[in-house]
């Protein structure tokens, strides 16, 4: 520990160890084991933390979207929509992000509804359809007329995406009933296929980097990603506290709960890109010893008679009330922020601050 980095390494793994329960609802550590509703899970929750901001995916989309659509699309205007989309015998479906955005020189706007996949999925297409048709039903009923949309698919699984990207090429209608077949094309952006260079270069945001990064190489192993991720915060010079959805999420998605086996990780990445003690800062010291930390103690005591994973889940949930009334009370989080670290619904981050009468 003289040189500092026993101390990082070991931070760093009791770090991963209280914040798995953010992302993790599984106690295995092979993914071949996990189901894939959770896994799926993981990965929406993580995309939908991250990118979600409309000024973060406006870059985004900016940069790596097609020019034909991002020349006309005007990154700052993203405006959020309500993602659930209700139309006529449709029943509830719930997209994963939708905006209204200004479009072209005549400023006219439109919506953006960007579905996120992590497997390939041949529903796509139609998935985006009751999505639109939910969103066009709910305007006609409000008095207002259809708005154009874009749809964008984001995916980042190990294969390709192969799936035609124009619906009547899927669908493959008989030529006399092209005219009559619903058609469209669902740009589909294929994380895996983009040069980590390219994302770096094109994106200006260095948190969207970061995620971009994560969702591309989650499937390449614990270490490779987390080798990626350091090097990226130590070249610029970014705060260590930045990491913390990424770190949250690999420990999710491989189930890594045991302390030294993180320690084994991160110890030779730490030596490797020359990583600088202060790799933890107070606030999570603080953090992991007011709550998350006991929320997870209390849940591993509950998992002895309950089973391990339900243990931690509802240790988690108990606390996560007082988590965020800490946090809140400390301040220098913002209630997005607080939301992403605890696992939580913006909302409900924002009605306990309200409680406490902490407006903004």
């Amino acid at each position: 520990m003289a040189d500092g980095r026993m101390g990082a390494s070991l931070a760093f793994s009791w770090f991963f160890i209280n914040n798995v329960g953010l992302f993790s609802v599984c106690g295995t550590k092979d993914m071949g084991e996990r189901s894939s509703m959770n896994a799926i899970a993981l990965h929406d929750r993580f995309f939908k933390a991250t990118l979600g901001r409309p000024d973060r995916l406006g870059k985004v989309l900016k940069a790596l979207l097609p020019e034909k659509f991002s020349g006309p699309l005007d990154p700052g205007s993203l405006a959020p929509l309500a993602t659930e989309s209700v139309g006529e015998a449709l029943g509830a479906s719930f997209m994963d992000l939708a905006f209204s955005a200004r479009f072209g020189d005549q400023e006219a706007w439109i919506h953006v509804i960007v579905e996120h996949k992590s497997t390939p999925d041949p529903r796509a297409h139609f998935q985006i359809i009751h999505y639109l048709s939910g969103l066009w039903i709910r305007e006609l009923k409000e008095g207002r007329e259809p708005c154009p949309t874009l749809p964008i698919l984001v995916y980042h699984g190990l294969v390709p995406w192969r799936f035609p990207s124009r619906l009547s090429d899927l669908l493959r209608p008989p030529v006399e009933l092209l005219e009559v077949t619903p058609d469209f094309v669902l740009p589909v952006l294929d994380l895996r296929r983009v040069e980590d260079e390219e994302i770096r270069r094109r994106v200006d945001d260095v948190e969207a980097v970061l995620a971009l990064l994560s969702l591309k190489h989650i499937f390449d192993g614990p270490e490779t990603l987390l080798r990626l991720l350091l090097k990226e915060v130590v070249e610029r010079q970014a705060p260590h506290v930045i990491l913390k959805p990424e770190m949250n999420y690999m420990a999710g998605v491989y189930g890594i709960t045991d302390s030294q086996e993180m320690k084994q990780i991160v110890d030779p990445l730490v030596r490797e890109v020359g990583m600088a003690q202060d790799i933890v800062d107070t606030w999570l010291e603080e953090y992991l010893q007011m709550g998350l930390q006991q929320g997870l103690q209390q849940g591993l005591q509950q998992g002895l008679q309950q089973g391990i994973t339900q243990g931690i889940r509802q240790g988690v949930e108990q606390n996560q009330s007082r988590i965020i009334q800490r946090l809140l009370d400390r301040g220098g989080f913002s209630f997005e922020e607080i939301a992403s670290l605890v696992n939580a619904d913006e909302a409900r981050v924002r009605e306990i601050a309200a409680s406490m009468g902490k407006g903004s």
